[in-house]
């Protein structure tokens, strides 16, 4: 993983090697470990991610040709770059013939720290919609965070007006296991506007919750509401 995420030089960088080490003796798996080095490799794209492994897998650039496959493959979703980036360091195990003696000579590493475990965030919300007026509960699950830790949110395609605090942004604080809850109070503002979706974001997770509108300001109807009716122009008989 090491050569064809950082390149070949990588091997023979005790500070590498020793994060490496130290990471997966920290208790974090091989898959989380991948996940980690990405973050840290400044590899936003597809594209360079995709370059970055040709060059270290081959020792060349590859062709546009030869990249997009791969580059289709993980903008659409059928592959994730961690599991590329697992494939690739399987190819290379089997290519670079200086891996092969290792169990023979060992490997020179630095003893450091890991890396921070990735963190992880998922939203749900108590109901997929609300009527004005009501309250929904909105739910943040974190994985390796410390309990206590707070998490910024920030809510959107609403006013603040629309919502009892009238504030668009707050903190979740996660308890032991990871979670954190809200609970957000619509307000029943007694204007026609049509339904509207409240869109809450924290940390690299969003959640989309529909406002039913449910005031009936400005809309006219019912028995004597209207012209015609008996009580206004033209709504009855003339005289003898």
């Amino acid at each position: 993983m090491l050569t064809v995420l950082f390149g070949p030089q990588a091997l023979n960088n005790p500070q590498y090697v020793g994060i490496g080490i130290a990471t997966l003796d920290d208790g974090q798996t091989y898959q989380e470990l991948i996940t980690t080095a990405l973050s840290v490799s400044g590899l936003a794209s597809s594209d360079q991610l995709v370059s970055a492994l040709y060059r270290n897998l081959t020792g060349y650039e590859g062709t546009a040709f030869q990249k997009k496959l791969y580059i289709d493959m993980l903008d659409s979703g059928a592959i994730t770059s961690e599991r590329l980036i697992e494939l690739a360091g399987d190819a290379a195990m089997q290519i670079q013939t200086n891996l092969i003696n290792l169990a023979d000579t060992g490997l020179a590493y630095k003893q450091s720290l890991p890396l921070p475990k990735p963190v992880s965030y998922e939203l749900s919300s108590s109901a997929p919609s609300i009527d004005e007026g009501g309250i929904i509960s909105i739910s943040l699950l974190t994985k390796n965070l410390s309990a206590g830790t707070s998490v910024a949110y920030t809510v959107s395609g609403i006013s603040a007006d629309d919502l009892a605090n009238a504030s668009l942004s707050g903190n979740f604080v996660v308890d032991g296991s990871g979670l954190g809850q809200i609970a957000l109070s619509v307000r029943a503002d007694q204007q026609t506007e049509g339904p509207e979706t409240l869109t809450l974001t924290a940390g690299t997770a969003s959640i989309a919750v529909s406002i039913n509108d449910v005031s009936l300001v400005g809309v006219s109807g019912g028995e004597g509401g209207g012209f015609g009716d008996g009580a206004g122009f033209g709504g009855g008989g003339g005289g003898d």
